[in-house]
């Protein structure tokens, strides 16, 4: 395992790779949008657990707890927001599947904007069940 302070330097690394593309929405432009003007000179890319971006991020900005759907709400149009969602799985595979992550836990955090789902709010769960209606198929030929 690394250390945390090696883990939020990674994580650092591969949100500005994967959530910085000119031609979709930034991390970058979202996060403005959540912190107090006392916070602002926080590590914008280190920051903010998993769960939290994953929200943040498909809302354009802070969402809330409670019981709101915001986020299931735009998940279910997702195909309309101007997100890269195939480096949007990309980031999280790699978070994911990686053995030496520190922060791990994070996928069975419930997220905010997801009602009242129970069990099924969680980051690891959300992923995979809007997989295939977000990302392309490709065919191998």
């Amino acid at each position: 395992m690394r250390t945390l302070d090696d883990e939020l330097t990674l994580r650092e690394k591969q949100r500005r790779e994967y959530f910085e593309n000119p031609k979709y929405r930034k991390w970058s432009d979202v996060v403005d949008k959540c912190w107090d003007d006392e916070d602002s000179d926080e590590n914008d890319y280190q920051e903010f657990r998993d769960d939290i971006l994953f929200t943040h991020y498909i809302a354009n900005g802070p969402v809330e707890y409670g019981e709101s759907t915001t986020v299931i709400d735009l998940l279910e149009v997702g195909h309309t927001l101007p997100i890269d969602w195939i480096s949007f799985y990309a980031y999280f595979d790699e978070r994911f599947n990686d053995p030496e992550n520190t922060l791990r836990e994070e996928f069975e955090y419930r997220c905010n904007g997801t009602g009242t789902r129970g069990d099924s709010s969680e980051l690891k769960y959300l992923l995979e069940e809007y997989r295939e209606k977000l990302v392309p198929p490709y065919d191998i030929i």
